[in-house]
């Protein structure tokens, strides 16, 4: 059986091997079941970039939902480069409630949910 406690690991440690460090004040919340659990995740990297992760996985179904997520880059000087969520806000998107916030000024922009190997990917070409 999925473990909500486990997807939340995996996610974590696929940022850290990513390069980033976790960052005081990341935790997690797991549901007494274990079906799901929420993560605040922090990461450093050593080009002063920042990523802040705002995840609830959902395994009640048998495989891993992000139910709510909010994955938000900075740069050096805490500028948003980007961050992809689903807060349900701008309904006038085809792929609502998913969207992408895009530069310092947050642009939105329609988009599905990425996967945890885009997120990586993008990271990767900033650090």
């Amino acid at each position: 059986m999925l473990s909500a406690a486990d997807q939340i690991d995996h996610v974590a440690v696929a940022l850290v091997d990513s390069g980033g460090t976790l960052l005081e004040g990341s935790h997690t919340t797991v549901a007494e079941d274990d079906l799901s659990a929420y993560a605040e995740i922090r990461l450093g990297y050593p080009s002063g970039h920042h990523l802040y992760v705002t995840l609830t996985v959902d395994v009640t179904y048998g495989y891993p939902a992000w139910a709510l997520y909010a994955f938000q880059f900075q740069d050096s000087d805490r500028r948003t480069i980007f961050r992809y969520d689903n807060w349900p806000h701008h309904r006038e998107l085809e792929t609502f409630p998913h969207h992408k916030h895009v530069g310092p000024d947050e642009r939105v922009e329609a988009h599905t949910q990425p996967s945890l190997a885009a997120i990586i990917r993008e990271v990767s070409q900033y650090v």
